[in-house]
């Protein structure tokens, strides 16, 4: 039984007290029949009414459901006359013509409270919740004053000569026997309330049971559903025909009703039933819970294009109510909350299979997702917001999200740690998923151990976005790098200050290695405390474009000056291509990234990595290529994992010598020239190496194994005539050369 808290008053509620002139003069929580819009539709409605003797302008007045949301519905220019009402549909299709109002948000009976905000901000009026019977409305009575009853609805005129309606509301208990899960055999669910007088309604489609859901009055017999037809999946018009035998369960919502009102607190429960999905998925399964509407409306829905490109509409206005179930690895429930979802990510919005930000409730006993999900940080208990990251955007490997975030998460990087799951729609099977951390506040509060920081959050998409807070530290810091001179002695110090170095150079040590190509002129954010003693750090997020050419050379594309021909906007490397010019920078540089090649991304530690995705997910990708069609087939996903693993053969060689061409060696030789005896100077610590020289000519001359050095100094004892020489040496697998000139 879901447990939350479910706060009644039972018919007659306080206004807040109001001076103001403009008023909530009327609400409907459950039109069915008194009035309709244009589109003949039946959407619950509010009534405004000036009591004042003058004219008011509502241009500037907005209202909401949740003064907790940043977006709100704003009134357009619009005269009320004195002892005028102005009728207002709450209906989702967000208008704003003279011909008919309606807000962006919905009413939802005994759940949701109405407020009213003046051009002020200032709060003039409000409605808490209270049982509102179907086609009946919470009135002023008379109009404007501060006494409220349940009338007989009168949308536009006085309520003065209403009918009053009397109501009989009893709180209550639902009570369930059999709790959500995977199942071997059908079952027969059986529901039941305290008070006989009430009724029991319930859906079986992800819809919240209302009074006109079905009336429960016999135990309700589940089974497999897979053989049945698709519900949701073929809905999209995305060009994309799922199996129509794709995996299904069960879904139950039910709720007692008093009087036409909700009575108590509501039952939302996901059933697998058949031994074959009792022993399907060996990962955690997410099962999603909504009203069909808030997925696939042309007008309201998010997971389609619709009458508004929907999926691509972003903020709170774009953001649903949903039931979130987690199950782990053996089946056992571990998450069963209400939350907020949206559509996540940029152009992955146009995709098939779309990605979801979760965000916990409001109330005390839902306001964070309570477990430890991730195995790269079992310290961490609860969060506030979640992703559901859709996996076809992976370049056809669908595990490369958790492959670099996993490779990455020893390094010095704000990593998003995540876990492979199975996603179910309202029951239907949505493919695989990646369950992970959010880049945003609520990350840095809980990684870094925070309440209520203030942040700035600075993202590049094309162009410099403000995701959290102000561009003013930002553009401190882009001033000062402009107008600093990087060669200074001085430089170094105060950069520090400003930037976390030690986080920068892991950051572009891992995008460089990676080869991210949407990068950096998108996918770049930095973050910071709002203080002048906190440094800027890089959120690491996004890599589905990483790991596919392994001869890309972003470092050059880092280095280029010439306007004419650079890759990325200048906004975008500015950082990075400053730093670089300084010689205590390059040098640190250059060390912990020829480290992190022989550590980090080592080819056997990176295939190693690969080959464990690889046995998680094989068993999941025909059902996801079932349903998906991405990759093509079986074969294709295995020769894009394979492709990985050529990367990952090839790219340690590359970028050393990319880092080679573009900066410097490795090691320096010196004195260069020398009369006789010289010293190698190793960037950083080798345990071995193995040196070679070589005449002009190409004839070897020298060769001597390099093992256990305890500094950075190594001097080869060999006597060499004068003249030009080629110093080879081979670190970790990683050749690199130098000439020298022996005088």
């Amino acid at each position: 039984m879901k447990k939350w808290l479910f706060a009644v008053i039972l018919i007659l509620v306080s206004f807040a007290g109001h001076t103001q002139s403009i008023v909530i003069n009327e609400v409907s929580y459950s039109n069915k029949s008194i009035l309709h819009d244009i589109d003949g539709n039946f959407p619950d409605w509010f009534e405004i009414y000036n009591s004042d003797d003058i004219d008011v302008d509502l241009a500037g007045y907005y209202v909401t459901d949740d003064t907790g949301k940043i977006h709100t519905w704003i009134f357009p220019p619009y005269v009320l006359k004195p002892e005028s009402y102005l009728v207002v549909f709450a209906s989702g299709k967000n208008r704003r013509n003279q011909e008919e109002l309606h807000t962006d948000f919905k009413l939802r009976n005994m759940r949701e409270s109405l407020f009213l905000f003046n051009p002020d901000n200032k709060i003039v009026d409000e409605l808490r919740p209270s049982c509102i019977p179907t086609d009946c409305s919470v009135a002023r009575y008379p109009d404007g004053a501060d006494n409220l009853i349940v009338i007989s609805p009168t949308p536009g005129y006085t309520n003065n000569h209403a009918e009053e309606m009397t109501i009989s509301f009893q709180y209550d208990s639902l009570f369930i026997d059999y709790q959500s899960g995977f199942y071997n055999v059908p079952i027969t669910v059986s529901l039941s309330n305290r008070h006989p007088d009430n009724e029991i309604r319930y859906t079986l489609d992800g819809d919240v049971p209302d009074e006109e859901s079905p009336v429960y009055d016999k135990p309700l017999c589940f089974n497999d559903l897979t053989p049945y037809e698709n519900r949701f999946a073929n809905i999209p018009d995305d060009g994309i025909e799922p199996g129509n035998n794709i995996s299904k369960a069960n879904i139950l919502r039910a709720v007692v009703y008093s009087n036409g009102c909700p009575a108590s607190q509501e039952i939302c429960n996901t059933y697998f039933i058949g031994q074959e999905h009792a022993n399907r998925y060996k990962v955690p399964v997410v099962s999603l819970i909504t009203e069909k509407d808030n997925l696939f409306d042309d007008e309201t829905g998010l997971y389609v294009s619709g009458h508004h490109t929907n999926c691509k509409q972003r903020g709170n206005r774009w953001e649903r109510k949903a039931h979130i179930e987690i199950f782990d690895s053996t089946g056992v429930l571990i998450i069963d909350q209400d939350a907020d979802i949206r559509i996540h990510g940029r152009r992955s919005r146009q995709l098939p299979q779309k990605s979801f930000r979760l965000y916990a409730g409001k109330q005390d006993d839902t306001k964070y997702f309570q477990y430890p999900f991730f195995s790269q940080k079992p310290e961490l208990m609860q969060f506030k917001t979640l992703l559901l990251r859709a996996t076809n955007g992976t370049m056809g490997s669908l595990i490369k999200n958790e492959l670099c975030n996993s490779l990455v998460q020893y390094m010095n990087i704000d990593f998003l740690a995540g876990e492979t799951v199975i996603a179910f729609i309202n029951g239907e099977y949505w493919g695989i998923y990646n369950l992970t951390e959010r880049n945003d506040r609520y990350y840095v509060e809980n990684n870094y151990g925070l309440s209520h920081c203030d942040l700035d959050i600075i993202g590049y998409s094309w162009q410099l976005n403000i995701e959290e807070g102000d561009s003013d530290a930002y553009n401190r810091l882009v001033a000062f790098l402009q107008n600093a001179d990087p060669e200074s002695g001085t430089f170094y110090d105060e950069i520090s200050k400003k930037i976390d170095i030690e986080n920068l150079i892991d950051y572009y040590a891992a995008q460089f290695y990676f080869a991210n190509f949407d990068w950096p002129k998108n996918n770049l954010e930095l973050w910071r405390i709002k203080s002048d003693t906190c440094q800027w750090r890089y959120f690491f997020f996004d890599p589905d474009a990483a790991m596919i050419h392994a001869h890309y050379n972003q470092i050059a594309d880092h280095k280029n000056t010439l306007r004419d021909y650079r890759k990325y906007p200048e906004f975008s490397t500015l950082i990075f291509e400053t730093l670089i010019k300084n010689e205590a920078f390059k040098r640190e540089f250059e060390s912990v990234f020829l480290h992190n090649l022989k550590t980090t991304f080592n080819a056997d530690r990176v295939i190693s990595m690969i080959n464990h995705y690889e046995r998680i997910y094989s068993p999941l990708v025909p059902e996801n290529i079932y349903r998906w069609h991405n990759p093509t087939d079986y074969i294709t996903w295995g020769k894009n994992i394979e492709l990985l693993r050529r990367f990952a053969i090839q790219r340690p060689v590359i970028i050393a010598e990319q880092l080679q061409n573009n900066y410097e060696h490795p090691f320096m030789v010196f004195p260069n020239p020398s009369t006789e005896s010289f010293y190698i100077d190793f960037l950083y610590p080798v345990n071995t190496a193995l040196l070679k020289i070589y005449s002009i000519n190409g004839a070897q001359l020298f060769q001597q194994h390099i093992d256990g050095l305890q500094d950075s100094l190594f001097q080869p004892q060999v006597n060499l005539p004068p003249g030009l020489y080629l110093m080879h040496i081979i670190i970790d697998g990683i050749a690199c050369a130098q000439k020298f000139i022996i005088q």
